[in-house]
């Protein structure tokens, strides 16, 4: 499975504003660490859930056992475009 996450500041009012956000609050990082293990995308041998290596940015955040893979699509870890935006890119998934 693929699961977004997305950062929102207290000082986010627009989805330009949402989505431009490079890195989050100490306590968002922290969330990101318990969701699973970040990961290297062109060392990953796992599911990538439609990643693609340096267009989506060099790494994200997986989880796995015995039944079930997650990757997690998190958006400050995906680069911005400065002349888009929406941010297409980061909202593809």
């Amino acid at each position: 499975m693929k699961v977004g996450v997305v950062y929102v500041s207290p000082y986010n009012r627009t989805q330009q504003q949402i989505l431009k956000n490079s890195k989050g609050s100490p306590i968002y990082e922290k969330f990101l660490k318990s969701l699973g293990e970040k990961i290297v995308l062109e060392r990953h041998l796992g599911y990538m859930g439609g990643l693609k290596i340096n267009l989506d940015g060099n790494s994200a955040i997986y989880y796995s056992d015995s039944s079930l893979e997650l990757i997690f699509h998190v958006s400050t870890m995906m680069p911005c475009n400065e002349e888009d935006e929406q941010q297409v890119a980061k909202k593809r998934y």
